[in-house]
């Protein structure tokens, strides 16, 4: 399990020697683990509640926590999708460390009345 071994550390590989005797011959050994897409990203809350008024501005942002995938590079997560998208959008900012924040932005302004 590539995730047991090495957690996010790229590339991802084990070192070792082989002796082999008859005649005495010594191997250096290194096998490289590639990921294989095998954790599905989570989100640390299973629902996110956020009590927004009616009169909240349009391009009001809301903080969204990040998800965890354990798997790295192109098995990790790449983006995210809000359904419905009446009135929010999403926006990703890329970070250094390779993650991306998350912001829901209201685009349209909310109505009690015509949606609980």
């Amino acid at each position: 399990d590539r995730e047991a071994l090495c957690k996010r550390t790229t590339p991802c590989a084990l070192h070792f020697q082989i002796i082999l005797e008859n005649p005495m011959e010594f191997y250096t050994v290194t096998v490289q683990i590639t990921d294989v897409n095998d954790n599905a990203p989570t989100f640390k809350k299973n629902e996110i509640v956020f009590k927004i008024s009616e009169s909240a501005v349009i391009g009001s942002r809301f903080v969204l926590d990040k998800a965890v995938d354990l798997d790295v590079g192109m098995n990790s997560v790449h983006g995210y999708e809000l359904k419905p998208t009446d009135n929010f959008a999403l926006r990703l900012h890329d970070q250094a460390d390779g993650t991306k924040n998350v912001e829901m932005i209201l685009e349209k302004p909310l109505d009690r009345e015509k949606e609980e």
